[in-house]
């Protein structure tokens, strides 16, 4: 059995780090996209909490 040049496995080796390296890269960019759609909802929350206040105090605001 011929051996492959040590060559091409290096090769093989690198375009597999090349991979996994862009799959946590992947992972990394979902995880900040939903941590800031967790912030968005939050944010959300308390502007409806905020105007709820100025309602009950007799503000009115029309955007």
């Amino acid at each position: 059995m011929s051996r492959r040049p040590r060559s091409i496995w290096n090769e093989r080796y690198k375009y597999r780090q090349h991979l996994s390296g862009d799959a946590n890269g992947l992972r990394q960019f979902i995880e900040r996209v939903e941590r800031l759609e967790a912030e968005k909802k939050d944010i959300a929350e308390q502007q409806k909490e905020v105007m709820a206040e100025a309602k009950a105090r007799g503000c009115k605001y029309h955007h």
